[in-house]
């Protein structure tokens, strides 16, 4: 029971970490960058051993491994074999040559999942910022309320401060 809640508490201050967030947010941007590159004529990149193929078409990646060097890039040859779900698609050509088979990721799956993951943290980030200008401000940093002439609880809410607060001209 304890292992669960700490797990969970660490994952939590993972998301909510400003590195993370940022490096999402990059990683979000990239993934945009790259679903606009996809529209340019495609372009492919093999592998140094020539048994992978990478390319970036129309809105996905996609993935080629031969199963033997001898083996063709033909889908129309050999049984074939397709699975298909959310965005991710799996084919495999079973040929006498080996075949290969294909991997095909779209790019709103990869922006969906990093959006999902980042909102946590920026939602984290902007409560501490608040908290930060109202404390600075000299206001309550829960409700906001204007503790110049207030002691060390808030009179609105009840939450102890636990600095004097500065007073700025607002």
């Amino acid at each position: 029971m304890i292992r669960r809640s700490r797990r969970k508490s660490v994952m939590a201050a993972f998301i909510r970490s400003k590195i993370t967030t940022y490096v999402l947010t990059g990683l979000l941007a990239l993934i945009g960058l790259v679903w606009i590159d996809s529209y340019v004529p495609s372009r492919y990149y093999d592998t140094a051993s020539g048994m992978d193929t990478f390319m970036n078409i129309k809105g996905s990646i996609d993935w080629k491994h031969r199963l033997t060097r001898d083996s063709a890039f033909d889908p129309f040859t050999g049984s074939l074999h397709v699975w298909s779900f959310w965005g991710v698609q799996f084919l495999r050509v079973s040929k006498g040559d080996g075949g290969f088979w294909e991997l095909t990721i779209s790019h709103w799956l990869f922006a969906l999942l990093v959006a999902v993951i980042s909102v946590p943290g920026w939602l984290h980030l902007g409560r501490k910022r608040l908290r930060s200008k109202r404390r600075k401000r000299g206001l309550c940093p829960t409700c906001g309320f204007d503790l110049r002439a207030s002691g060390s609880r808030c009179p609105e809410c009840g939450s102890e401060v636990s600095t004097t607060p500065q007073t700025s001209e607002l």
